[in-house]
């Protein structure tokens, strides 16, 4: 499951035309740590999430999870 969000989250980023330094800036981490979180290895916690559907005037839960 974690991969398959990181996935989802990487690309709304390749969607928005952005690097992983400019999208991990408006989430407030680190450009590793997104890099980390795209492939898997981590999940962003909650208010990173609702900080994402924010940015991308979405409901995460239905863009991401589903």
């Amino acid at each position: 499951m974690k991969k398959q969000i990181g996935l989802r989250i990487k690309n709304i980023r390749e969607n928005m035309n952005m690097s992983k330094e400019e999208f991990s800036k408006l989430l407030g981490i680190s450009g590793q740590y997104l890099g980390i979180v795209e492939r898997g290895k981590s999940c962003l916690s909650i208010e990173k999430l609702k900080r994402l559907c924010d940015l991308t005037n979405t409901s995460c839960l239905a863009k991401i999870i589903i």
